[in-house]
């Protein structure tokens, strides 16, 4: 099933973030290699996604994502 979700952060530099899924519903971390569709596998704050959700052992994961609006910016507070 296939969930749509808002970027609320993302590290640029190791390549991890997370994805809010909407109220009751626990957060989804998000690695660079399940973003899809660019060359660049960034992403921006508040950016909607849309992806697929497994459990890992720490957790809710997203997989397969693309991006639904929005395209990442590579300022200099994405790469802190």
């Amino acid at each position: 099933m296939r969930i749509t979700g808002k970027v609320k952060w993302f590290d640029i530099v190791r390549g991890i973030g997370l994805i809010g899924r909407g109220p009751g519903e626990t957060d989804c971390v998000v690695h660079h290699s399940a973003v899809r569709g660019t060359t660049h596998n960034g992403l921006a704050t508040g950016q909607v996604v849309e992806f697929t959700v497994i459990q890992g052992g720490a957790g809710a994961v997203a997989r397969d994502l693309i991006r639904l609006e929005g395209m990442p910016t590579l300022g200099l507070a994405e790469a802190r």
